[in-house]
């Protein structure tokens, strides 16, 4: 198996066919409706329209915007689990053969999924006069070791026990097939599928026969000409092994947006392993972006690290969203919405500019007096402090942000603060003599 590389997995590499910005597409079984009486994970051609394409404030398109889109589900309506089973999710089953036809049907019902990004797509090519074709990957359920009475397969015979590695093969080989099959058969003019999505979020060593199962299906796409991607979760085993274990490409997540405890400085590491083992990267956010400041800004974490550690230009990026997420802050009747759907339009474009804020203070000594001479420093800014003390730090990215103040026969200091977008901080410090 291929060695890791040091560096960003590139936009446009052959390793994932191509591909630069990939939405993932959730169109899996889900109780809940939109207002308008759709089901939540029914994408329709409208529904593909802000992604296609980037609208502007009146609502025309004037570019494309996302080239690749990964079509995936975690559940069915029976509840049965596309992913590994775990007996402590309620009411969650191990799927049978029903549960991945339903979502092979689901892929290709008329005027939905497929069909309707076909459909956004050609208009898209008719509005920018373009001849561009959406990349296509499709989920690969995992094959579970504990299902049992899975179903007949034609051709294979009744599957009953996954406990087998040859079983589990046989099934994963089928519902690849019949997916190429089906796709072929669609003729979509504005489609190219490119290859599929380990929708395993893990791999576990100890499970026996998972790692062959995932190597024979591999192998079989590559004879194909199909690539087979994966994207682990932050503490996912084996996550750093992508190459070796044979995936095509691996794209991290930070999990920067599900964790209320961390800031960009898990981005900054989530980047920096990444580099490190020749991997992309996974942003993540959805519609509470609009309301909740927590969550705004845990988006921006990911947009400006991607300019700060390298990764807007030089990655493959995956974006979790929800499900309608991008689309619900384009329409959003609030102008927060429209702006961070044109920030991300920015950023898969690599032409973002992080927002800004600026921090201004005093450095005093312990009797309340300015010091002259202090350095004061970020690893974006830095300046020293006049004859009265004031400092002033303008255009900081407005993250959490570190400050190092240093003057020789004081006591070194660091302190961190949130930078606010477009908003002036005063921030006072007092400095101890050595």
């Amino acid at each position: 198996m291929e060695q890791s590389q040091i560096g960003f997995l590139k936009k446009g590499h052959k390793k994932a066919k191509e591909a630069e910005n990939i939405l993932l597409v959730y169109t899996g079984y889900y109780e809940s409706f939109e207002e308008d009486g759709k089901r939540v994970g029914d994408w329709y051609k409208e529904d593909f329209a802000p992604y296609v394409g980037h609208l502007n404030e009146k609502g025309e398109m004037d570019d494309y915007f996302f080239d690749s889109f990964i079509f995936l589900a975690l559940k069915t309506p029976t509840k049965g689990s596309l992913h590994r089973y775990y007996d402590w999710v309620t009411d969650a089953k191990l799927c049978t053969k029903k549960d991945w036809d339903w979502i092979l049907d689901r892929m290709f019902i008329k005027g939905q999924q497929m069909d309707a990004l076909n459909k956004a797509m050609g208009e898209a090519n008719t509005k920018l006069k373009g001849e561009k074709k959406a990349k296509i990957f499709m989920v690969v359920p995992f094959p579970d070791p504990t299902i049992r009475g899975f179903g007949s397969i034609d051709g294979y015979g009744c599957l009953d026990d996954f406990s087998s590695t040859e079983v589990r093969n046989l099934a994963l080989k089928w519902f690849t097939d019949t997916f190429i099959k089906r796709f072929n058969e669609s003729n979509y003019e504005n489609l190219e599928l490119c290859g599929f999505y380990w929708m395993q979020e893990d791999l576990d060593l100890t499970v026996n026969g998972e790692l062959e199962n995932l190597r024979y299906i591999i192998s079989y796409l590559h004879s194909k000409d199909l690539k087979m991607g994966w994207i682990p979760w932050s503490g996912a085993m084996l996550k750093e092994k992508g190459n070796e274990l044979g995936y095509d490409f691996t794209l991290i997540q930070a999990n920067r947006y599900f964790k209320n405890m961390t800031n960009i400085e898990a981005v900054k590491d989530t980047a920096e392993f990444a580099y490190k083992n020749n991997s992309g990267i996974e942003i993540e956010f959805d519609i509470e972006t609009i309301n909740n400041e927590w969550y705004r800004q845990a988006l921006r974490d990911y947009l400006i690290g991607g300019v700060k550690y390298g990764y807007m230009k030089d990655s493959v990026i995956a974006y979790y969203q929800g499900v309608y997420g991008l689309s619900k802050l384009y329409h959003s009747e609030k102008p927060i919405g429209r702006k961070l759907y044109n920030e991300v339009y920015e950023f898969a474009k690599g032409i973002y500019i992080p927002v800004k804020g600026d921090l201004r203070g005093k450095i005093l000594d312990e009797d309340g007096n300015g010091i002259e001479g202090v350095l004061v420093y970020s690893d974006e800014k830095s300046t020293t402090t006049d004859e009265n003390g004031r400092y002033s730090l303008c255009g900081l990215s407005a993250i959490l942000t570190t400050i190092n103040i240093e003057k020789q026969g004081y006591k070194k200091r660091s302190f961190s603060i949130g930078i606010l977008e477009e908003q002036i901080i005063v921030h006072h410090i007092t400095l101890d003599k050595i």
